[in-house]
């Protein structure tokens, strides 16, 4: 799980996620693959948990989610 105030803290993995994962999400912690688990603070889905695959990353562009092949 990420900490905060080191290298691999919550601040500073936001910053190299933001763009790949939901905007709603943050990134808490990562597993011995380097796949993320994420917090979503979205009013809705608030406080709920989610595991973050980055070999079935979505593409985000202008607003809409595609999979890539």
């Amino acid at each position: 799980m990420f900490g905060l105030g080191t290298d691999d803290d919550l601040i500073s993995q936001f910053e190299t996620y933001k763009n790949r994962i939901p905007n709603t999400c943050i990134p808490i912690g990562r597993d011995a693959g380097g796949n993320l688990v994420c917090l979503n603070l979205s009013e809705g889905k608030y406080g709920n948990v989610y595991f973050w695959d980055h070999e079935e990353e979505l593409k985000y562009e202008e607003g809409k989610i595609t999979i890539k092949d």
